[in-house]
């Protein structure tokens, strides 16, 4: 069935969209093309200005159908190309008339991470899209030197853009739990150093600054332990811009994944009117 261009244009529009910009991750874990057009029917009432969409397998009937269908309805559409076995692919859509891809050196080969610059309600953005390697209690040793790597290159990765005095803002399911996290989960506890890295250059996990004392989790494991697996970063020069950065829990509680989406809502900036 084709799609409509009509799908992503919701007929009520948010009252305050005229003072805001809508950005959003979600990690869709690895669809079906059947599962795709569920999903994208949740992504259609969003209004959303950027949508980062990551677990998603490259040349993929899903991928296909995501990129495809949001460049019909204005999107800028960037991923990195692929050319790892096994490797998943990150979305990064924009509705902008035009960005720019960067070129992320630290993740040649794959297409777990992508970048772009843009302007977003008046905000010149650098926008980073990431879905970091996962590991259970039961990975080898390659797998876990696989996402010791791709973190460490992460972190190199940021440091490069935000000693260029960029505004930043890195999203997706990167992965880590916070330090202090609830409940202590011990098999993430190797990749704490990731988040204080990524605070020592100088981002700020937007959604613990909005919510000090929030205790949402993006995802469960079987047995039952929530954990904070999906982030949103930014670089101060955003923070001023910041109204709200929370969790939207309804796609995982209508089993349209297992993750939870986020939700960063920036102030646009006012332009002057010249008289």
């Amino acid at each position: 069935m084709p799609f409509q261009l009509d799908l992503l244009a919701p007929a009520v529009k948010p009252p305050d969209s005229d003072h805001t910009i809508e950005l959003f991750t979600w990690n869709v874990q690895s669809p079906s093309l059947e599962r795709a057009r569920t999903q994208l029917e949740f992504l259609a009432g969003l209004q959303a200005d950027a949508i980062v969409i990551t677990e998603l397998k490259p040349a993929s009937e899903a991928l296909m159908y995501f990129s495809t269908s949001l460049k019909c309805s204005g999107y800028q559409v960037a991923q990195m190309p692929s050319s790892q076995p096994g490797d998943y692919c990150t979305l990064v859509c924009v509705h902008t008339p035009s960005l720019e891809q960067l070129a992320l050196s630290a993740f040649a080969g794959t297409g777990r991470a992508c970048a772009v610059r843009c302007d977003l309600g008046g905000h010149p953005l650098t926008l980073i899209g990431v879905y970091a390697p996962t590991t259970s209690e039961f990975a080898n040793a390659d797998q876990i030197e696989a996402k010791r790597r791709f973190h460490e290159n992460l972190s190199s990765q940021i440091c490069v853009l935000a000693s260029q005095g960029e505004a930043l803002c890195l999203m997706g399911d990167l992965n880590f739990l916070e330090p202090d996290h609830v409940p202590r989960v011990q098999a993430y506890a190797t990749w704490e150093p990731v988040y204080r890295d990524l605070i020592e250059i100088g981002l700020r996990d937007a959604y613990r600054n909005c919510q000090p004392d929030g205790r949402d989790h993006s995802w469960c494991s079987r047995s039952g332990v929530g954990q904070r697996l999906d982030h949103i970063f930014i670089s101060d020069r955003l923070r001023p811009h910041v109204k709200s950065c929370r969790y939207v829990h309804e796609p995982r509680n209508n089993n349209l994944s297992d993750h939870s989406a986020m939700r960063l809502t920036l102030r646009r900036v006012q332009q002057e009117t010249v008289p």
